[in-house]
């Protein structure tokens, strides 16, 4: 046997240490340009904490977070094609960088986080926040430096009420609209620490996590305004993990907690029925029952709010608008979204087996056809794109930002103007690429059954 020969053991040991070589070529490779994103997304963080007020300085903050999109884009595409354990704590490293760093900014693009603020105050004053709106007379002896704040202040409380829980015990802590950043960025690395769960579960890549660890709207909305998402997506995703870990009844308490953190998630409990034996889901109805007793008081006042932002808002929600003007009938729209959300969760329910997969795809079809989109709402998406890597959902992460421009005159001339050449902009390359990316995978799945 020549020494030539594939067989030879010389042979066999010199394609073993080369391809041990690559392979650490290749890991050194990653992290090298992993780093360099790391670091140059953390001097555009940089560039955004030093712009000061956003709300004066929109076309400034559009440019730096674009400037993010291959920064975050390179480094996921690294992340996704070489996983180790050095590359995951480099991704966790950056991405707790870049959270501090946005963590001292003002919460300039949205003011939601006064409204926490104010509600967990006036809880801390033995004063429940359903009964009255921030501008009632009978809370002026109350008002403080955080009221001038407060957005909608002629309704009263919206979020329900295990959020208004947290708000009180954050508000009794730290006393600062900073102690609430920290402690939804707190919660924001308890997603992040879920969605590796799931990831492990799933014998998945854990690198993978740099899909919502890295990605610039998650750090701009929650470390930068300070939005509480995080408490609810949180509890969805750990019910999750214990639901696959057949754990039922935390499973069906966290989603309880979800529920009374943002209404939504109701939405998604059929997609838990069938994992979860039946009687198993009477803790459901006990658990919201003792959420809302503490606030019964309020009784109508519990719901007051949420039916004025159904009828009152009506922002950056292509889909919703464009079928309003084809059928000329708000009411027959609002029952159109409902019939189609119904469908969703019924096809998703029988031919769907994956639950990440089912929550996915009624997460996304809700975010679609809502008739309120603002920017922070993509929040609940993106989790779900550490498992199913979707380029059209990076895609509207980014352009979604520029539904901020209704800033620039609301802040100067009081105006809450849209313009459609900007929505276009918006939703336009999304969903082409949504429907390219859909066709594309339903034609590969036809190839791979022929």
């Amino acid at each position: 046997m020549t020494l030539s020969s594939p067989c030879h053991p010389t042979v066999s040991k010199y394609n073993l240490a080369f391809t041990k070589f690559q392979l650490i070529f290749r890991s050194r490779f990653a992290i090298i340009g992993l780093v360099c994103c790391g670091l140059a997304s953390s001097l555009t963080y940089l560039k955004i904490l030093e712009s000061g007020d956003l709300r004066t300085q929109v076309p400034q903050f559009l440019f730096y977070f674009f400037i993010l999109s291959p920064f975050y884009l390179g480094a996921s595409y690294i992340s996704n094609r070489v996983g180790s354990p050095r590359l995951l704590f480099v991704i966790l490293l950056f991405a707790f960088v870049f959270r501090i760093l946005l963590l001292f900014s003002a919460p300039s693009l949205s003011d939601d986080i006064y409204r926490y603020a104010w509600e967990g105050y006036l809880q801390t004053r033995g004063i429940n926040p359903y009964l009255y709106a921030p501008n009632a007379p009978e809370l002026v002896p109350y008002r403080n430096d955080i009221w001038p704040f407060v957005n909608n202040q002629e309704v009263a409380a919206i979020y329900p009420p295990f959020c208004q829980f947290v708000n009180a015990l954050t508000y009794l802590i730290f006393r600062s609209i900073l102690g609430f950043k920290i402690v939804f960025l707190i919660l924001d690395g308890i997603v992040i620490w879920a969605i590796l769960k799931l990831l492990k579960l799933r014998s998945d890549n854990r690198c993978n996590i740099i899909f919502y660890a890295w990605n610039p709207l998650v750090i701009v909305e929650i470390a930068g305004s300070g939005h509480s998402d995080t408490l609810a997506i949180g509890l969805i995703l750990w019910s999750a993990v214990l639901c696959l870990s057949h754990r039922p009844i935390k499973s069906v308490l966290l989603l309880a907690g979800a529920i009374l953190s943002k209404l939504y998630p109701l939405l998604i409990v059929p997609l838990f029925l069938r994992r979860i034996q039946y009687r198993h889901w009477l803790w459901l109805p006990a658990a919201l029952l003792l959420g809302y007793l503490p606030y019964l008081k309020a009784s109508q006042g519990l719901f007051s709010a949420l039916f004025f932002y159904k009828e009152k808002w009506r922002f950056n929600g292509f889909l919703f608008q464009a079928m309003e003007r084809t059928l000329s009938s708000e009411v027959a729209v609002e029952q159109l979204v409902v019939v189609v959300i119904l469908i969703l969760i019924i096809v998703s329910l029988t031919k769907l087996d994956d639950l990440l997969q089912q929550l996915y795809w009624v997460t996304g079809g809700i975010l679609l056809l809502v008739p309120t989109l603002f920017p922070w709402y993509l929040v609940w998406i993106i989790p779900f794109l550490c498992f199913f890597p979707n380029p059209a959902w990076m895609l509207f992460s980014f352009t979604s930002a520029i539904s901020y421009y209704v800033l620039t005159d609301w802040w100067t001339l009081g105006i809450w103007r849209q313009n459609h050449f900007f929505l276009a902009l918006e939703y336009y390359p999304f969903l082409g690429l949504l429907l390219f990316t859909w066709t594309k995978n339903l034609l590969l799945k036809g190839t791979k059954k022929n």
